[in-house]
């Protein structure tokens, strides 16, 4: 439980205290599990580790899949280069109209439009994941669900995605624009 530990000596005193007392109740194998999730939660960059694993392991929410759909959409949203490059195949002047944007009105203003603009289009599109067909005519839907790499087997399903959407700048460490 050194993670664990790590974890709980970063929160305020009656959060830890909270923590401390659900921790007692459990068994080694429990406690295990946890380790390991909050573990896999560090590694993944989540500023509160514990308070994601311990959701996982509390509720059933699968939420290192719904961390990591998060934390890949949002920085998504941060690459303003690559997000160019990639809009190149359906504008093929992308650069040329970036460099004249930036020109007038300045780079980081610019890159600061486009990096709200994608965080806007992933919001509504992480609404279309949680709600899935808007055609009620129909029968057909989708969710988004967690796999087993090696068996192929479903698991569970990763919603909700725009309620954390909107506050998950302060879940993971941004990078530097390029």
């Amino acid at each position: 439980m050194e993670e664990i530990e790590k974890q709980l000596n970063q929160l305020s005193v009656s959060n830890k205290k909270y923590y401390e007392f659900e921790f007692s109740k459990l068994n080694e194998t429990e406690k295990q599990r946890l380790e390991e999730l909050v573990q896999r939660m560090v590694k993944s960059g989540a500023k509160k580790p514990l308070d994601w694993a311990w959701s996982e392991f509390r509720e059933g929410i699968p939420q290192w899949a719904r961390f990591m759909i998060l934390k890949e959409m949002y920085l998504s949203a941060y690459d303003v280069a690559g997000n160019i490059d990639a809009a190149e195949e359906f504008n093929p002047e992308m650069n040329q109209n970036y460099d004249e944007m930036s020109s007038a009105i300045g780079t980081e203003k610019l890159n600061q439009f486009l990096t709200s603009y994608a965080k806007g289009m992933l919001y509504n599109m992480l609404g279309i994941f949680d709600e899935g067909n808007f055609d009620y005519e129909s029968n057909d839907s989708w969710i988004l669900m967690t796999q087993n790499r090696e068996t192929d087997e479903l698991g569970e399903p990763v919603s909700g995605l725009h309620e954390d959407f909107l506050e998950f700048e302060e879940q993971i460490e941004i990078p530097p624009q390029v």
